[in-house]
C-alpha cells in the first residue's frame, strides 16, 4: 500500500496537470478575500464571521470538486489506457489496494486543497478585515463539514474514475455531475426555500392603517418544504451552497456525507474488484 501511494504522489509532482491546477487554486485563494474586501458590489459585509463563511464556502462555486475531479481523471483514468493497473496486478498488487491508494490520493489532496485555501484567506483576511470574531468552536464545526465535504467528493470521483474504466469518460461524467448537481441546488433553494415564510399586508385598525404580517400564501407545504432541505443537505453542492449562505453548523449534511463515502467505496471497491483488467 505505501510503495503504491509513494508511486501514486511521485506521479502528481511530475504531473503539470497537477501543478497548473494547483497554482490556480493558490492564486484563486489570494484573489477571493481581497475582491471581497475592495469589490463595492460584493454581497457581504465586513463581518470577520460572515467573511470566513462566505470564504469557506468558496462563493458557492465547488471549485475544489471541480480540480480534484480532473486531477483524479487524467492521473488515474489513464492507468487503464497505459497498461498500469495490469502491471500492478502482475506484481501482485490486490485491486483491493489498489483502489485504496487512488482514494486516499484523491482524499489527501482534497484535504491539502482546503488547507491552503483557508492558510491563504485567513492569513490575508487578519490584516484586511482585522481579528477573527467567530468562536473557535464554530471555525472547527466548519472545518469538520468542510472536510467530509471535500471527502464526498474525493469517493464520488474515485468510483467513477475506477469504474468508468476511460478516462476522457471519467472526466466528462464528473465535472458534468458537478454542474448538474450545482445547478440543481440553485434551482431549489431560490424556487422553494428563498421564498419568505411570512409577508406583511396593507390592514387597517380603528381606521389606522398599518402593516399586517401574515403567512406567505406562495409558501410550499411542509413535506416539499422538508424534501427540499433534505437535497440540500443530501447533495454535497447543496451543502457547499448551505455553507456560503448560512455558516450555522448543522448535523444533517455531515450524515449525508458519511453516508456518500460509505456508498461510492463500498460499490467502487465492489465493481474494480469485479473488472477484467487483463
Amino acid at each position: 500500500m505505501l510503495k503504491l501511494l509513494r508511486a501514486n504522489f511521485t506521479r502528481l509532482v511530475k504531473s503539470a496537470t497537477f501543478w497548473i491546477f494547483f497554482s490556480a487554486y493558490i492564486l484563486y485563494s489570494i484573489l477571493t478575500p481581497i475582491i471581497i474586501r475592495f469589490v463595492p458590489y460584493t454581497p457581504i459585509s465586513e463581518s470577520s464571521a460572515e467573511i470566513l463563511a462566505f470564504g469557506y464556502g468558496l462563493i458557492g462555486l465547488p471549485i475544489p470538486a471541480a480540480i480534484v475531479a480532473v486531477i483524479c481523471s487524467v492521473i488515474f483514468g489513464a492507468d487503464f489506457q497505459n497498461g498500469t493497473l495490469k502491471n500492478k496486478i502482475i506484481i501482485s498488487y490486490r485491486k483491493s489496494q489498489i483502489y485504496a491508494a487512488n482514494l486516499l490520493t484523491t482524499s489527501i489532496i482534497s484535504i491539502a486543497l482546503i488547507i491552503v485555501y483557508q492558510l491563504f484567506f485567513c492569513i490575508l483576511t487578519l490584516p484586511l478585515f482585522g481579528k477573527i470574531t467567530v468562536p473557535a468552536k464554530n471555525i472547527y464545526l466548519l472545518i469538520s463539514e468542510g472536510a467530509l465535504m471535500v471527502l464526498a467528493y474525493s469517493s464520488i470521483f474515485t468510483f467513477i474514475t475506477m469504474t468508468s474504466k476511460n478516462q476522457i469518460a471519467a472526466l466528462l461524467i464528473s465535472l458534468s455531475l458537478i454542474i448538474v448537481s450545482y445547478f440543481l441546488a440553485i434551482f431549489v433553494f431560490d424556487a422553494v426555500l428563498s421564498i419568505p415564510p411570512y409577508i406583511y399586508v396593507d390592514a387597517e385598525l380603528f381606521g389606522i392603517p398599518y402593516y399586517k404580517k401574515v403567512p406567505n400564501p406562495e409558501l410550499p407545504g411542509k413535506a416539499t418544504l422538508d424534501f427540499c432541505k433534505f437535497m440540500l443537505d443530501f447533495l454535497p453542492t447543496g451543502q457547499d451552497l448551505q455553507i456560503t449562505l448560512n455558516y450555522d453548523f448543522r448535523w444533517q449534511p455531515m450524515l449525508c456525507n458519511l453516508g456518500w463515502i460509505c456508498a461510492a467505496n463500498g460499490a467502487g471497491m465492489l465493481i474494480f474488484n469485479k473488472t477484467n483488467l487483463r
